[in-house]
């Protein structure tokens, strides 16, 4: 069974970098009507939630035919950090199969 919660953390800089917390949405609006500029953002966001839960997953394609959006939408599970000591470990070392290792990037 998966389970998520998806919430967004709204920060302000000040000229000092100083980082301040301004609020924590407990279900953020990721409509793009909202601020389209900001269409691939929440699109990159929903997407890699949905995949990192196993509800979505990586389609691999060389069709001539995928629209601009769609190759956007292409990412690597190399663009989740992982710690580097879980690959270096025993685990990983010549495993691929855990979902830990499979974020490294021999894999």
């Amino acid at each position: 069974r998966n389970f998520f919660e998806l919430v967004r953390f709204d920060f302000m800089v000040d000229d000092k970098m100083k980082v301040y917390l301004l609020e924590v949405n407990m279900s953020p609006n990721l409509s793009s009507g909202h601020f389209a500029p900001n269409k691939w953002l929440y699109e990159q966001i929903i997407f890699n939630t949905l995949k990192l839960v196993g509800i979505a997953s990586t389609t691999v394609t060389n069709r001539a035919d995928v629209s601009r959006d769609e190759r956007k939408m292409m990412v690597s599970l190399r663009d989740i950090q992982v710690a580097i000591d879980r690959c270096s470990s025993m685990e990983c070392q010549d495993n691929c199969k855990p979902l830990i290792c499979k974020l490294c990037q021999k894999c």
